[in-house]
């Protein structure tokens, strides 16, 4: 992003944004979750963009309920997993 107005509020906002949510680390354990879900995604004939594989196996990995508008990409991944989500918007 170039210098500017636009920059200064972004990282601005960012910065704020991070003092009051926790930054999850994509861990070994989550590495094995997605590895699980894009295996039997895979084998189901399936296929899953590796970003919203990450998301979902980091909050498989830590126990956590995964919030989401974006529900019609993560639905395929509960038959694949533990992955619980809500949407908030609804």
């Amino acid at each position: 992003m170039p210098e500017g107005k636009r920059k200064k509020l972004f990282t601005e906002n960012f910065r704020d944004f991070c003092r009051i949510i926790a930054v999850l680390d994509f861990t070994n354990s989550c590495a094995a979750v997605a590895g699980e879900i894009l295996g039997k995604s895979k084998k189901a004939g399936i296929s899953r963009p590796y970003s919203d594989t990450q998301i979902a196996a980091t909050a498989v990995a830590n126990g956590l309920v995964l919030v989401t508008r974006n529900v019609k990409d993560f639905e395929p991944m509960k038959k694949f997993s533990s992955l619980q989500y809500e949407n908030w918007f609804e």
